[in-house]
């Protein structure tokens, strides 16, 4: 990587630690996918200390089960060099979590996925809202019918 790529991933850094996302940006190699940059909303979402990125992301997907995986979505976003937009359901120790998930590959001037960036939102409060909401609703409809 040259100083350049290092700068600018140094800038992106900044901006994405600003972010209550997860953010994450792997680089594609012929022996697999290397994480390159986390940031800090990974860390606050996963309750891991900060630290050597490989070491974190092995903790987790130790502590974390995603479905559907994340091999699976990263296949699907090279294969078809597009965003993969899904509903993520992840098992933590402390219970279950939705997410909202983009997969986005980042192509090279030879149309060749070199990255790929990870954005995910925890909307698991949201969705608990919404479903309270409905039971309400249900509820008030219920009554209304009675009467």
């Amino acid at each position: 990587m040259s100083n350049h790529d290092l700068i600018f991933l140094n800038y992106l850094a900044k901006v994405f630690d600003n972010l209550d996302d997860i953010v994450m940006l792997f680089e594609l190699r012929e022996d697999g996918v290397e994480p390159l940059l986390v940031n800090d909303g990974f860390y606050t979402a996963t309750n891991q200390p900060k630290g050597c990125i490989r070491d974190v992301i092995k903790v987790v997907d130790a502590h974390w089960t995603v479905t559907p995986t994340f091999p699976e979505l990263f296949d699907r976003a090279i294969s078809t060099q597009d965003v993969v937009s899904e509903r993520l359901l992840v098992q933590t120790p402390e219970g279950t979590k939705t997410f909202t998930g983009k997969f986005i590959p980042v192509l090279n001037s030879l149309a060749e996925v070199t990255h790929l960036v990870v954005i995910a939102r925890d909307v698991s409060d949201i969705e608990a809202k919404d479903a309270r909401i409905a039971e309400l609703e249900t509820q008030l409809g219920q009554k209304k019918s009675r009467r």
